[in-house]
């Protein structure tokens, strides 16, 4: 299992649609982006069928589109995807990116890599292990362990070596924090400009946005002196 491109934007099938007309599809998703509404505007247009995007407790849908494939295997134990046999999926999708029984699909994935302060640390950490590494005490910050990204990068070290290992990991990393897990990506890189801590892991789409416009308590400027690693993987599942 590779964790530098975890963040994977995925369809899974939902058991039960809504009550719509023939010609429209119940979409549920919280995500609120302007990508994905050039993605339903573009399906509409190629396809004519009507994207109905639903949200909340209880909402009937067709497809569920959700990030990270811990969220899809929690909908899936939960019992509410089915299976699909689809050739076009089958073919478009690497059977890395399908679930074993066909109850989702991965279609997009993101890098989540290591930053750093370009002032201060002269050897970054190369890989997600190191980040552990006692060199580092003091200087990592790093989301909450509830965050599905912080699980689904556990769960690769578990996959990858073990749970003790992934125990011993973990227990490093809290030797390493700078501050109290907390926020998300780009507060991880704030803390960066603002000098809380030296190290962080963020979604590499947070820093470019940061690069190509200001953002609150992040300016372009600043994000000059950020530093970044693509994590180091190999064939003996180094992360």
């Amino acid at each position: 299992m590779k964790i530098l491109f975890h963040s994977c934007l995925s369809l899974a099938v939902a058991c039960g649609g809504g009550t719509y007309a023939e010609g429209e599809v119940n979409l549920y998703s919280s995500r609120h982006y302007d990508t994905d509404e050039r993605l339903y505007s573009d399906f509409e247009e190629l396809t004519g069928i009507t994207v109905n995007r639903i949200e909340g407790k209880n909402s009937p849908a067709d497809v569920i589109l959700t990030v990270d494939t811990s969220r899809l295997e929690r909908a899936k134990e939960a019992g509410v995807l089915q299976s699909i046999e689809s050739d076009i999926l089958d073919a478009r999708v690497p059977s890395s990116l399908q679930d074993s029984d066909n109850q989702w699909f991965g279609f997009s994935q993101r890098a989540r890599i290591i930053f750093y302060d370009k002032n201060d640390v002269a050897n970054p950490p190369l890989d997600y292990l190191s980040l552990a590494d006692s060199k580092y005490q003091g200087m990592v910050c790093h989301r909450s362990s509830s965050n599905v990204y912080s699980q689904t990068l556990l769960s690769a070290i578990i996959e990858n070596h073990g749970e003790e290992k992934a125990v011993e990991w973990a227990e490093g990393m809290v030797i390493n924090f700078a501050r109290e897990p907390q926020g998300g990506d780009t507060d991880q890189l704030r803390a960066l400009v603002s000098g809380e801590c030296d190290i962080s892991v963020s979604n590499t789409y947070y820093f470019a946005r940061a690069l190509r416009k200001d953002v609150q308590g992040l300016s372009s400027e600043e994000v000059a002196n950020i530093g970044w690693i693509f994590p180091a993987q190999n064939a003996e599942a180094r992360i």
